[in-house]
Order: C-alpha cells, then structure tokens, then sequence
C-alpha cells in the first residue's frame, strides 16, 4: 500500500543516513506482483542476484516517490557492493528484515 511503502522508506532514509541517497533501492514487488508468504524469499534471490552480477533490476512505473532522499532505480543500474538489506511486509503485518552478503562476483 502506498501507506506502507512511505513508511518503510522514512525507515530506509533513517537508517541509511548520510548514505541514503548513494544506496539503491528497488522494489521486486513493483514488478513481479504480491508473492504472498514467499515475497521475502523472492526478494532475497533478486538481491543475492544483484550482487553477484553487479546489475540491479529497476522499479517499473515509478513516476513520484512519496518520499525523497532515497536512490530509487529507475532503470536497470549498474552496482556495486558486497551487502544487500533486504526487507519484507505481508499483508497480514509480519514483517522481516536480512541482510546478505557474498563477496563473488559473476566474471
């Protein structure tokens, strides 16, 4: 929801700091759908993915963030790193936070 998508950017912008506007952030949700109770684990293999190939997937459609100060991609973009924060809310109100790392690289 549109509520809950500022709320957990206010919470992104915060807790990154200094370094929120230097750090990508994407949405899979904006372009696969609602995974349901399996959204976190699909958004942990995009990030794993991302990292590994240097490539991170855009947000679609996304036209006016409610909430600024935070790098929103908005096509396809190079990154770069070796830490993916990766965070998850279901409609029923769980919610999850995960970290993951890897320190390869596809050649």
């Amino acid at each position: 929801s549109p509520f809950a998508d500022a709320s957990e950017a206010r919470a992104l912008r915060q807790t990154l700091a200094a370094t929120a506007s230097a750090t990508p952030v994407i949405a899979v949700k904006a372009s696969l759908g609602e995974a349901m109770d399996a959204g976190g684990l699909v958004q942990t293999l995009v990030a794993l993915s991302a990292l590994r190939s240097g490539q991170a997937p855009p947000i679609p459609l996304l036209e006016d963030p409610a909430v600024s100060g935070l790098r929103y991609l908005r096509t396809a973009s190079d990154v770069a790193g070796e830490h993916a924060l990766v965070t998850s809310t279901s409609s029923t109100g769980a919610c999850s936070a995960l970290v993951v790392s890897t320190s390869e690289r596809a050649g």
